[in-house]
C-alpha cells in the first residue's frame, strides 16, 4: 500500500495469500491521504489489518477494535514494516474497553452492522469533547443513508467529500455529546431455560435465535456428556450455554475472535449460573491448546463472514484448532449452512465426518478425532 507516510507491505489475518484480498482498501487509501501531518493523536476505529495504525504509527493516540484477528495482523504488519509492535500495540484497545478522551481527530471506519455503528457514535460523542472532528470512511457498495443519518443524530452536521476510487469519506463534529450508551440489553430467553440472554451490539443473531442455532439445540440430547467442553466462535454463549444448562457438572470454555461477543457471553455466563460457576470465556482467534487439558467436546457455529467479506478461511482456521485441541477421540460439533460444504474440509482433517441432522438450509456435522495407537 503506497501511502503519502510511504509504502508498507500488509496482510490479512488469517493470511490467505492464494486468495484475490488484500489488507486495505481504497477508504484507508482516502483517510491516509486527508491526514497530513498536522493531525497527531488520532483515535483508530474498526482498523481491520492495521493499515491505518501502522501507517499512521506514532501519530496514533490510541486504536479501538473488536478484533482479535485485526489486532493480530496489525502486530504482524508492524514488524513487517521495521516498526515496534510491542509499542505501537500498547495503543490497540479491545472494544469491550473504554477508550480515553480523543485528543485529535477520530477516524472510523464504517462497520457492517447498523448497531454497532450507532453504539460506536453515541459513545465516541459521550467522551469526545464538544467540538472534536470525526473523519467517517468507507466504500461505496457499503454506504447508506442510515449511516449518514446516525452520523447526524450523534455528532452533528456532515460534511460528506467528494468520493475518490469508489471510496468516500465523510465529516461531522461533535455538537450533541450524547450519553453513554448500556453495552448490554435483553436479547432473548434461552429456550427451555427462563434465561433472558443479554446483547451487544453487533453480536450474530443477538436479539432473536437464528435457524441454525435453533437446529442445534433441537440436537442437544444427541451430543456426548462431557467434563471440558469448548464453545469455538461463541457469539454470546448460547450453545455453551444450553450445554451447561444440562450438563451443570461440566466446565465450558468459550472462545470468540470479538471482544464484545465475549463480554457478553461472560455477562450471560454470570447472569445464568452466578459467579460460582467454573465456566468462562476469553478473546481469542483459536481455541487454547494444552497438552494437559485438552477438551472432550467442542462445539461451534463458525462465521463465514469477515466484515464484508465472505470467506471460509475463519472457518478452516477453527476446525484445525479444534482438532488440535482435542482429546484422542474427542468430538467436534458444527452447525453450518449446508452450501458451505464443510463436511469436505471436515474429512480431510479428521477422516470421517457424520450429517448427525439437516434441513434445507443448515446441517449438523460431527467429527471424532482418531484415538491414540496402542
Amino acid at each position: 500500500m503506497t501511502t503519502p507516510m510511504g509504502a508498507f507491505t500488509l496482510q490479512r489475518q488469517p493470511h490467505a495469500p492464494h486468495l484475490p484480498l488484500q489488507a486495505w482498501d481504497s477508504a484507508d487509501s482516502f483517510l491516509l491521504e486527508l491526514l497530513t501531518d498536522d493531525y497527531r493523536d488520532i483515535t483508530v476505529v474498526n482498523d481491520a489489518f492495521g493499515a491505518l495504525t501502522v501507517s499512521l504509527n506514532d501519530r496514533v493516540q490510541q486504536s479501538w477494535s473488536d478484533s482479535e484477528q485485526a489486532a493480530i495482523a496489525c502486530r504482524r504488519n508492524a514488524t513487517l514494516n521495521g516498526l515496534d509492535a510491542d509499542n505501537l500495540m500498547t495503543h490497540w484497545l479491545p472494544m469491550s474497553h473504554n477508550i480515553a478522551e480523543p485528543r485529535g481527530v477520530i477516524v472510523l471506519k464504517i462497520p457492517k452492522s447498523m448497531a454497532l455503528l450507532h453504539w460506536q457514535l453515541q459513545s465516541l460523542s459521550a467522551i469526545a469533547p464538544e467540538g472534536a472532528e470525526l473523519w467517517l470512511a468507507g466504500m461505496d457498495k457499503h454506504i447508506r443513508k442510515s449511516q449518514f443519518d446516525a452520523v447526524a443524530q450523534y455528532f452533528g452536521p456532515v460534511n460528506p467529500l467528494k468520493g475518490r476510487k469508489k471510496a468516500r469519506v465523510w465529516q461531522a463534529t461533535n455538537a450533541k455529546q450524547s450519553a453513554m450508551p448500556p453495552r448490554f440489553t435483553p436479547g432473548y430467553v434461552l429456550p427451555n431455560t427462563d434465561i433472558m440472554l443479554a446483547q451487544t451490539p453487533g453480536i450474530f443473531c443477538g436479539n432473536q435465535l437464528d435457524m441454525g442455532t435453533r437446529l442445534f439445540l433441537d440436537s442437544l440430547h444427541q451430543l456426548p456428556k462431557a467434563a471440558l467442553v469448548g464453545d469455538l466462535g461463541c457469539g454470546n454463549g448460547v450453545l455453551g450455554l444450553a450445554y451447561l444448562k444440562k450438563h451443570p457438572d461440566a466446565e465450558v470454555v468459550m472462545v470468540d475472535e470479538s471482544a464484545m461477543a465475549v463480554a457478553c457471553a461472560e455477562e450471560n455466563l454470570l447472569r445464568a449460573f452466578g459467579e460460582s460457576q467454573r465456566s468462562h470465556a476469553f478473546q481469542a482467534d483459536a481455541m487454547p491448546l494444552s497438552a494437559d487439558r485438552p477438551f472432550d467436546l467442542i462445539v461451534c457455529n463458525p462465521p463465514f463472514h469477515q466484515g464484508t467479506t465472505v470467506t471460509t478461511e475463519l472457518a478452516q482456521d477453527l476446525f484445525k484448532s479444534a482438532e488440535t485441541s482435542l482429546r484422542p477421540g474427542g468430538q467436534l460439533w458444527v452447525v453450518a449452512n449446508r452450501h458451505l460444504q464443510y463436511h469436505v474440509v471436515l474429512k480431510k482433517l479428521f477422516g470421517r465426518c457424520t450429517t448427525v441432522t439437516g434441513d434445507s438450509k443448515f446441517v449438523i456435522l460431527m467429527v471424532q478425532k482418531a484415538e491414540q495407537e496402542a
